[in-house]
């Protein structure tokens, strides 16, 4: 699912840039990072409702920042940029009828925000059951 989401993004950076100022691989690189920690910082806060708190032990903020940016770079690359990884993805996916109709571009566009609205989703949930609705 998450090669078919790359390619959906790969695939709207490849037409609607300009190559001269951008690649479209680096751009997409990047927002996966970001896709990536914002999905770490979902795992790390349901981890640190259910466990961390019960042993006394949380980390400081920049630690944790710090921590799932780069471990979501890494994540990124090893998924998608080592070995060309990317082009044996778009390749695979190019001729996927429902990757490249509206409706399977929509649905993983829409995918993609709740993943990135994940932890801040995660975050009004857990604010909202400590308050008691």
């Amino acid at each position: 699912m998450i090669d078919k989401l790359f390619y959906v993004l790969l695939s709207y950076y490849s037409r609607n840039t300009d190559h001269e100022k951008d690649t479209p691989v680096i751009t997409v690189f990047f927002i996966f990072v970001l896709l990536f920690f914002c999905m770490l910082l979902a795992v790390y806060h349901i981890l640190r409702t259910i466990v961390l708190d019960d042993w006394g032990w949380i980390p400081t903020k920049h630690f944790i920042t710090w921590t799932l940016g780069i471990l979501a770079a890494i994540i990124d690359y090893a998924l998608f940029i080592y070995k060309k990884r990317h082009v044996a993805v778009y390749k695979r996916y190019r001729s996927d009828l429902f990757l490249n109709s509206k409706l399977g571009k929509w649905s993983y566009w829409v995918l993609f925000f709740i993943l990135l609205c994940s932890p801040f989703i995660l975050t009004a949930i857990t604010h909202r059951l400590a308050k008691g609705f």
